[in-house]
């Protein structure tokens, strides 16, 4: 994998760390939600952070398309937050997601028929 693929999946599974450290930060924050609530909202959230780590880490490392494209959800996320929430700041998270999911696409691998060569039936 190049060294642009790698760092591309660094930035990813960063997303999923932060995602993880967000929800379980909903603990310690004033959190007008029922105790059952935050639970369900933290227990989601790092569910999710852990998906997005290991289909970014295994998923991108075997070359696997469904998980790139399963991947995208990331920057669709960010700028569901920037249309629900209405905060533009998303927008760079968006973009830096979808950057990593481009520099991490998997490479069409184009088959080419084995070259004939010349010493086949020939004795040495």
């Amino acid at each position: 994998m190049s060294t642009s693929a790698r760092l591309g999946q660094a930035v990813l599974v960063t997303h999923g760390l932060v995602f993880a450290i967000i929800s379980v930060s909903v603990w310690f924050a004033p959190d007008p939600f029922e105790r059952d609530a935050t639970f369900l909202i933290s227990s989601f959230g790092v569910t999710s952070a852990f998906l997005l780590i290991i289909l970014a880490v295994w998923g991108i490392a075997s070359r696997a398309r469904w998980a790139w494209m399963t991947l995208w959800v990331l920057p669709v996320f960010y700028l569901w937050l920037v249309v629900a929430n209405g905060t533009p700041a998303h927008l760079a998270f968006a973009a830096t997601a979808a950057g990593a999911l481009w520099v991490t696409r998997p490479q069409r691998v184009r088959y080419q028929s084995p070259a004939r060569s010349s010493s086949v039936g020939a004795s040495t």
